[in-house]
């Protein structure tokens, strides 16, 4: 037999730049925005520019997913990262922030003039995490056009575990630099850095960035298998042969039983007769512009409950081989429960021998 599930029958680009990586990464970089694969973005643009605001922050994204802004210092003697809640810098691009971004662009900077590495962590994306996320960096150095400097971008798990970290140049002076990453896992917290300034530290430099609204995209889920409920079946009623002839365009009944916990007639918890399959085979149907399922509501087995008595054409049945001994009927209720039973059958492919006039 040739399987037919039933979901069938009821039913990232990767940009490789120069950079460097952790050997554990699961996340894979992206070295550009047009790369990068993403459906929702957060507008910076919710504080008046020119204002000092307070972290940690929570924007709404525009897709309607709560993200958090946090900001971390790394001391440049310890190396201890801790959370900072000094305050962050609101602005827009030509008008409070001179930097290389384009006009408009809502932007937030660390502002602090410091040798520290700071950098701004964005987090939750409404709990469930996102599977791409980039945005442009600007350094205080590339802005006084002094030397171009080098981001980094890490990326953590629910449980805070790093999914990799990367970090990229700017290609020279006077320019952004693009930072992203796209896992197959989902990325809870994504964390963006300024972590060297030319080939000497310039003073004030590491602690001065900003960026601008970053772009993301939740992680795709695989579509649950419906749970199936039983229903009993029985092909030819009445018959204890349930033959089937696969090369007949003859229809075939095939009753689904109703019981004294599930009727299958149920104007609202029964059975959808468009949804019934035998097989791989819909049921037969009648008329001209509009089809009808032939299926009708009748006592298959004398239990004084009706069932569902649907035809199919057994020619339809194209899954069914000569070996096979039982056959699956499936369908949907009203109220989208997926239902299956099996009967035994006999298979045979006999077609009619077809004469010619000249014989």
């Amino acid at each position: 037999m040739t399987a037919v599930s039933i979901s069938s029958r009821i039913g990232i680009v990767l940009a490789c730049a120069a950079f460097s990586a952790t050997a554990f990464a699961q996340a894979t970089f992206v070295d550009d925005s047009g790369s990068l694969v993403s459906d929702d973005f957060l507008g910076l643009g919710a504080y008046a520019s020119g204002s000092f605001v307070a972290p940690p922050l929570s924007l709404a994204s525009d897709g309607g997913l709560n993200v958090n802004i946090s900001k971390f210092v790394t001391d440049s003697q310890s190396g201890v990262t801790t959370e900072s809640n000094a305050d962050l810098f609101a602005a827009v691009q030509g008008s409070t922030w001179p930097g290389n971004f384009d006009s408009p662009d809502a932007v937030l900077a660390t502002y602090d003039f410091s040798d520290d590495a700071l950098s701004l962590e964005f987090s939750d994306f409404g709990g469930e995490g996102v599977c791409t996320f980039g945005l442009e960096i600007d350094s205080q150095s590339s802005m006084a056009g002094s030397a171009t400097f080098t981001a980094q971008i890490e990326a953590f798990d629910s449980d805070g575990v790093s999914l990799g970290v990367f970090t990229a140049e700017s290609d020279a002076v006077g320019v952004t630099r693009f930072v992203g990453l796209e896992s197959p896992e989902a990325m809870h917290a994504v964390r963006v850095s300024v972590v060297a300034v030319g080939s000497q530290p310039i003073v004030g430099t590491m602690g001065l960035f900003a960026v601008n609204s970053p772009a993301f995209a939740a992680c795709e889920t695989e579509p649950e298998e419906p749970e199936v409920a039983e229903v009993g079946v029985d092909i030819r009623p009445l018959s204890s042969h349930n033959l089937i002839n696969t090369c007949s365009s003859l229809q075939v009944p095939v009753a689904l039983l109703s019981t004294e916990e599930y009727d299958v007639l149920d104007p609202e918890t029964g059975l959808d007769w468009d949804t019934v399959m035998l097989e791989d085979a819909p049921v037969a149907t009648i008329g001209w512009f509009t089809q009808y399922p032939l299926c009708a509501g009748l006592d298959a087995n004398g239990d004084g409950m009706k069932d569902l008595v649907c035809l199919f054409k057994q020619s339809d049945i194209d899954s069914l081989e000569t070996t096979d001994t039982e056959a699956s009927v499936v369908a949907v209720s009203w109220d989208e429960q997926v239902f299956e039973g099996v009967d035994s059958v006999n298979v045979v492919h006999k077609c009619p021998r077809r004469w010619s006039w000249w014989r």
